[in-house]
């Protein structure tokens, strides 16, 4: 009993990999650090681990105080600090929580976590004689668990039974996130050994790549927790996959599981733990499992089962329906039966589906449902029932993909929408026909983030939709969209100069539809001029107008009057024109929240973008925007499966984004890291990949990682090229960044050559004055390099005399011209010009960012310099202990912004 740490169990080897040596003597009532040593509770590879409780009264605690073997010290310090950065990461109800970490007087490393009283999972199973499910149940727990380590980037690397507990509640705890290793945002482990050196694994769970020393990912975790759960299930480890897998006589569904899992090539494993999570789940619910596909008959038997009572009382209304038809058969036997029937199937269907209509009390527990099962429920009515009649399947198909878009459910509406296009292609259907089905997929697609396959069904649709204008229009304004969000500005504006014209030949009796295909026109040419081409000014009165048309055609709950309403209130506030955007942004997300469903979590997201962004352009408080994003995310993971992982990812980006801007940057980069990590692969659109690879090379910047900030600031700026032109004002945020990422290694000529090489950027159009970080960074860039490098006098012929006009001050004050000048006359020792406006600006700055923002250190320890060198002594020792304290706090910064504090250190010393 008790919390162990890499414990061997009889049969089983504990292999060490890259050390050797004793352990450090430890006894009952010894003294390591704060900790007093009551008892050893485990013996392992990596050391041993005591029941230990603070011994110098800070609080009363009993904690599992692991003692690694000092043979390991290579690298210990590295090791000892990923370890602690790794715990700062977890916390997760059943991951053993990581207290403290650190080297005692006797330079003995020690670790200190939660205390579990509790069992190994495999005796609790076996003492407690759990069956199956209630086994699979236990080990959801632990994999859902090591799913949360991966979205923040660990991997545990050696998951075993001794490594998870079982509380007295019935809680599994996982231990031992000591050999953990923390990915690359963008790859997986390098192999190369430098920080892991001497880890240890358990060969008889370690995937094939571990045993073999390749790279390691996500995948080995996968593998072991597949090695776990037929252990659990089976009383015995595997020693060939498959062979045992079938000999064990297990469920069909669960070896398939369990086979997929322990695929000996990683990328033929469940890509996340999530996914195998989710599949066991379908297996306890007795639906289809991914590692096993069913068969349409499989599908209505499955479904029977769950839901006996459901069916019974559905039995009833079906009954009813196919009763009536069938007097109707009987009586009559018309030709027009099958339509009749197809007519009441269909409504039956679009009833299941239809859970955004309030009017229907039953749609009440519909909404509870996850679209998914939705989706099975329409299915089971298409595909079995109408199993010969691929003209109906088709139709059902396409009104049930219609229905999972409107319930912001794109890729299941894909699916359904190819399963339309099968059928029709069945029954050699019209190219109207197939055109539609193409603009449903292309419309899911392009709801997905995959503009690129999106486009291409967009154009198939264009091309079969031949002299159906209204099709056509629809598939030209979908294509213009498209080349839009790929940043294809000539061929958006060749198709919207089409649909002009289109638009002007279309008969009066489409004027409703006329008025909507004219809005949404409207809009999208606003997006190009505004987004693709900086002319801002010409878009606004064209937002307004697909606004007003809108309305008009599909009254004040029109799906086009909220995205341009959104579209408008977005740009305008990133204009810093708030009060303006407002009102429209308002408008739009009362009108999402009315329609209800799905339509509310779209809302949070739009409202979230849009606060972030107050925060960032200084038109609403940090803490005002940060709290309204995270009560809606809150909101939404409450709901469960209702809320797509991704929506969570969005809000997660959104959060990091907020963080990074106020300067709390070490929590910032891990919250970013795995959700650009979550939402790359799901998005096509420059412009989208461009803002995640930019946001999170400017955190890995200011975290140190430079080697990394380099790699996606150099793929951000191709991107924001790519998709706006090299002279766009909007990269000017990206050009820096790369700069003062190079100037912070001091590598200086390399920064002031990017700086050189970026050609003269736009005005921003539609607003009086542009704020500096457009009109004038690039010059406040060189600036700041020219003090970096130690060249005052070449800094200060970039700066002018202070500006008489506040406006020409930055938004942020730590990249204001006053501020820069400030300090280039102190460097030059002109302390008694430089310091007083230094001290202001600082003061500004101070007024609405984290109080331990490095950046801010860094300015204070100038400041510092500077009040030293003015004879301020007792100002300069208060300007360092507030920078010392900023540092204490946020240890992971980049070195860059320590060396002023170290320099007056040392003088502060010296006096």
């Amino acid at each position: 009993r008790g919390i162990t740490m890499a414990d061997s169990t009889p049969g089983q080897t504990t292999l060490p990999v890259g050390s050797s040596g004793g352990t450090a003597a430890a006894s009952d009532g010894q003294r390591v650090g704060p900790y007093r040593l009551l008892r050893q509770i485990g013996q392992g590879g990596m050391g041993s681990v005591w029941l230990a409780e603070r011994a110098d009264g800070a609080y009363q605690r009993q904690v599992a105080l692991k003692l690694p073997r000092v043979a390991t010290a290579a690298g210990l310090v590295e090791r000892m600090k990923l370890e602690r950065d790794i715990g700062a990461l977890l916390e997760h109800p059943n991951i053993a929580r990581l207290y403290d970490a650190g080297i005692d007087e006797n330079g003995r490393p020690y670790l200190a976590m939660e205390f579990i009283d509790g069992q190994r999972i495999d005796l609790w199973c076996q003492d407690h004689q759990l069956d199956g499910p209630a086994r699979l149940r236990l080990a959801l727990q632990v994999i859902r668990a090591v799913a949360y380590a991966h979205g923040r980037l660990v991997v545990h690397r050696d998951l075993k039974p001794g490594n998870v507990m079982v509380d007295s509640q019935g809680q599994a705890r996982l231990l031992d996130f000591g050999i953990a290793k923390m990915l690359n945002p963008l790859d997986v482990d390098s192999g190369d050994g430098t920080v892991e050196s001497g880890y240890t694994l358990t060969p008889r769970y370690a995937a094939p790549e571990q045993l073999s020393g390749q790279p390691i990912g996500v995948a080995a975790d996968i593998f072991s927790l597949g090695v776990v759960v037929f252990e659990l299930l089976t009383n015995t480890l595997p020693r060939n996959v498959h062979s045992d897998v079938a000999a064990r006589a297990l469920p069909a569904d669960l070896a398939a599981i369990l086979a997929k899992a322990m695929q000996e090539q990683p990328a033929q494993r469940y890509a996340t733990a999530d996914a195998l999570a989710d599949d066991i789940q379908r297996h306890l619910r007795d639906e289809a499992v991914l590692a096993r596909p069913d068969k349409p008959q499989q599908r209505v038997a499955r479904s029977l089962r769950r839901h006996r009572g459901a069916w019974a009382a559905a039995g009833a209304v079906l009954l009813a329906l196919l009763a009536g038809g069938a007097l109707a058969l009987v009586q009559a036997r018309r030709a027009t039966l099958e339509a009749d029937r197809a007519r009441t199937v269909k409504d039956f269907v679009v009833d299941i589906f239809r859970v955004n209509e309030r009017g229907n009390p039953a749609n009440a527990e519909l909404r509870q449902l996850p679209a998914e099962l939705l989706l099975e429920r329409g299915a089971s009515l298409i595909e079995p029932r109408f199993r010969d009649q691929p003209s109906l399947q088709a139709e059902l198909h396409g009104v049930v993909a219609g229905i999972l878009l409107d319930l912001a459910s794109p890729r299941l509406a894909a699916e359904q929408a190819r399963k339309q296009l099968e059928a029709l292609a069945r029954i050699q259907a019209s190219t109207a026909d197939q055109a539609q089905a193409r603009m449903v997929l292309a419309r899911a697609l392009a709801d997905d983030d995959q503009t690129v396959d999106a486009a291409v069904q967009a154009q198939q649709a264009f091309d079969l939709a031949g002299d159906n204008r209204l099709l056509a229009l629809r598939a030209s304004l979908l294509r213009a969209e498209l080349s839009i969000r790929m940043a294809r500005r000539d061929e958006a504006k060749a198709q919207l100069d089409e649909v002009q014209q289109a638009l002007a030949g279309l008969p009066k009796p489409a004027e409703p539809q006329a008025l909507a295909l004219a809005a949404e026109a409207a809009r999208l040419r606003a997006n190009m001029l505004n987004y693709l081409l900086n002319r801002f000014d010409e878009a606004m009165p064209l937002y307004e107008q697909a606004i007003a048309l809108s309305l008009r055609a599909e009254g004040p709950l029109s799906g086009r009057a909220i995205w341009a309403r959104t579209d408008l209130a977005y740009s305008l506030i990133n204009l810093q024109r708030a009060p303006e955007g407002w009102p429209h942004l308002q408008a739009a997300l009362a009108a999402m929240r009315t329609l209800g469903g799905a339509n509310e979590v779209l809302a949070a997201l739009v409202e979230a973008n849009n606060l972030k962004w107050m925060v960032v352009t200084r038109q609403m408080p940090f803490a005002q925007g940060r709290q309204a994003i995270e009560r809606s995310r809150t909101l939404l993971a409450a709901r469960g499966a209702q809320v797509p992982e991704l929506t969570l990812a969005r809000l997660d980006f959104q959060l990091g984004q907020l963080d990074a801007e106020w300067g709390a940057v070490e929590r910032a980069y891990p919250l970013l890291a795995a959700s650009v990590l979550r939402l790359r692969p799901t998005v096509q659109s420059p412009w989208a990949q461009f803002r995640l690879v930019t946001t999170l090379g400017m955190a890995a910047a200011e975290s140190g990682h430079h080697a990394q900030a380099s790699t996606l600031l150099a793929e951000a700026l191709k991107l924001g090229i790519g998709a706006a032109g090299a002279d766009s004002p909007w990269l000017a945020a990206t050009y820096i960044a790369v700069a003062e990422n190079l100037s912070m290694q001091g590598r200086f000529a390399e920064a002031a050559a990017q700086l050189a090489s970026v050609p003269p950027l736009q005005a921003v159009k539609g607003q009086a004055k542009a704020p500096l970080r457009y009109r004038d960074a690039i010059t406040l860039a060189r600036a700041h390099l020219e003090l970096a490098r130690g060249d005052p006098a070449a800094a200060l012929a970039h700066l002018p005399a202070d500006p008489a006009d506040p406006a020409d001050s930055a938004d942020d004050p730590l990249q204001d011209r006053r501020l820069l000048r400030a300090a280039a006359l102190c460097a030059q020792g002109q302390t008694k010009l430089g310091l007083a406006p230094m001290l202001a600006a600082i003061e500004r700055a101070d007024v609405d960012h984290y109080p331990h923002r490095a950046g801010l250190a860094y300015w204070r320890a100038k400041a510092g310099l500077c009040a030293l060198a003015d004879g301020q002594g007792a100002l300069a020792r208060q300007l360092a202990g507030q920078a010392s304290a900023a540092f204490a706090a946020q240890p992971g910064v980049s070195p860059y912004f320590m060396a002023p504090l170290r320099a007056l250190q040392i003088r502060l010393a010296a006096r």
